[in-house]
């Protein structure tokens, strides 16, 4: 291609040696078309890489968020319970606590004593308050009554005796039958009545403590009362007692539980020895108290509910943080749920909300015979009923407090789970609970070389996709061009390159020889399988020259322009 510019001013000698330097380069790739192919391959990948970072460039956000921990802290808690158990054959460990008859029919549940003999009765009246966590101070007033319940169906109240003590006392008072038929006579004559047994009255009296405590708790004072009757029936001739003597009451106020034990006691004093009770024996007395053997149980048994006095529980709660902490309160709340799953949920307080500064333990009593009695209810109440419902206890606390780096609100929920059954209860074995928190703060941070960089990415990717153009046009521009006589060559070269050799120089021809022209390259093919020789093939420019040589006879065939 020759460029033809008419001009005598400097822009045409400029031009043309620009287009001269194109013209370098074009036959620069044609002679060498390795650095044709590096140089398109290298312009491309730059532009690829500048493709990556504009849209490196423009992901990258303008403002993000960006942060960072101030202080760490950590909440703890733990359940811990014991349950306290009525001893007995489960639990012994010496055979010699067995009784020797283990199988003998239980005596009367009242004893008879008779009149004629009777000199004197002294009663005793001992009364305890059994509280299952420490108290500071008890006060007791005791008050006994004698209520008679006359033979004609009337009723009086007589107050025999009054005491006080702290929170274990014994008051004593006599017991005087005549001056209870003394005030029966004058009853019975009052209202013009008689009934009598062989000249005798026959009535109930009933014999009633009636205790009345104070309890520092050492959180507040609690007040209580405790009733105890013991009935006792006057015959014509007998007096018969009350077998059960003793009573104990188990109470719950919120987190304080506790319970009320009280005991009759008496002594009757004969008027001589007798035939009915031997030699030597001047009085008789009731059976002397004695208490049930209380064991306490460690966490992680079966418990059995027919034993179960109370389960002692407690749960502890700290916090920890690596910064120093002010103000801080917790809030505690301590919850029972009964539930029988997916049908119905009954949710109790154990303890109310309570605040404590810093650390704390929280004591709390469960009533497991309540909440067993209350399964049981409502079992009978629907007509329906697993014999197993879940009974969890749940500590929520609210924790609030100070630190330099802000404030510190968090809720702490630990949640010890049990299964009640019919006849025994199981916890599970979660008993401790922690949970991590963090102070953050969090920064909003811009770039300010981002739009410079943005440019920037945009301004060397344009660049090199001008350089990539440039050299991909320079690349196809620079491809040979290809005559007609040429093409015919390639082709004959492809279709019978076994037969086909090419020569620098064809041999010089003999003076003998004979030349025979061949009217096309496929003619000369044939003429070559049929001597079975080879086609000479020499490339000169605008010409092709094929033969084949047979002695002096020379077949010729040749493609110019």
């Amino acid at each position: 291609m020759t460029l033809k510019v008419r001009s005598n001013s400097s822009t045409y000698w400029q031009i043309r040696k620009m287009w001269n330097g194109i013209e370098s380069v074009r036959w620069t790739f044609i002679r060498l078309p390795w650095l044709k192919v590096s140089l398109v391959a290298l312009s491309l990948l730059l532009l690829i890489g500048s493709g990556l970072w504009v849209w490196r460039a423009f992901t990258k956000p303008l403002e993000w968020q960006e942060t960072t921990t101030l202080a760490t802290y950590r909440q703890e808690g733990e359940f811990y319970y014991q349950v306290d158990i009525e001893g007995g054959y489960l639990f012994s460990t010496e055979p010699a606590d067995f009784p020797e008859v283990m199988l003998e029919e239980e005596e009367g549940e009242r004893t008879e004593y008779f009149t004629n003999i009777i000199e004197e009765i002294e009663v005793s009246f001992t009364y305890e308050f059994v509280p299952d966590y420490r108290v500071n101070d008890v006060n007791s007033e005791i008050d006994i009554f004698a209520i008679i319940q006359g033979p004609s169906g009337w009723q009086k109240e007589i107050l025999l005796k009054s005491d006080s003590g702290d929170d274990s006392c014994t008051t004593n008072f006599p017991l005087d039958l005549e001056s209870f038929d003394e005030i029966i006579n004058d009853v019975e004559d009052e209202l013009g009545v008689r009934y009598q047994y062989f000249g005798r009255n026959v009535y109930d009296l009933v014999l009633e403590a009636r205790v009345a405590v104070s309890v520092d708790t050492g959180k507040e004072w609690m007040t209580d009362t405790f009733v105890q009757p013991m009935k006792i029936s006057i015959g014509a001739g007998t007096l018969t007692w009350d077998k059960e003597l003793s009573l104990d009451e188990r109470r719950y106020r919120g987190e304080f539980s506790y319970k009320h034990v009280g005991n009759f006691g008496y002594t009757i004093y004969l008027t001589e020895e007798t035939a009915l009770y031997g030699a030597g024996v001047t009085e008789l007395s009731s059976e002397p108290y004695e208490p049930p053997a209380i064991i306490s149980r460690p966490p992680g048994e079966v418990y059995f509910l027919a034993i179960v006095d109370i389960m002692k529980s407690s749960f502890s709660y700290s916090f920890v943080c690596n910064q120093p902490v002010t103000n801080m309160v917790a809030e505690v709340e301590v919850i029972a749920t009964l539930e029988y799953s997916e049908m119905w949920q009954k949710t109790f307080t154990l303890v109310p909300k309570t605040e404590s500064i810093g650390n704390f333990v929280l004591n709390f009593p469960v009533d497991i015979n309540y909440f067993a009695e209350l399964a049981n209810v409502i079992r009978d109440e629907i007509g329906m009923g697993a014999a197993t419902h879940d009974l969890t206890i749940e500590a929520k606390v609210h924790t609030k407090a100070d630190t330099q780096f802000g404030p510190i609100d968090e809720v702490f929920s630990h949640t010890l789970i049990g299964s009640l059954g019919m006849t025994t209860l199981t916890w599970g074995e979660e008993l401790e609970k922690s949970e991590e928190g963090t102070i953050e703060v969090t920064e909003y941070l811009t770039d300010p070389d981002l739009p410079a960089y943005r440019l920037w990415s945009q301004i060397v990717t344009g660049l090199l996709l001008l350089i990539f153009l440039f050299v991909l046009w320079h690349a196809i521009w620079a491809r040979p061009v290809m005559s007609k006589i040429d093409e015919e060559a390639a082709r004959a070269k492809k279709k019978h390159k076994k037969v086909i050799v090419d020569i620098k120089e064809l041999p010089l021809a003999e003076p003998r020889e004979i030349v025979v022209l061949i009217s096309s390259l496929d003619e000369l093919i044939k003429v070559a399988d049929n001597l079975l020789k080879p086609v000479l093939h020499q490339a000169q420019v605008g010409k092709h020259t094929y033969c084949v040589i047979d002695g002096l006879t020379r077949y010729e065939y040749i493609s110019k322009r």
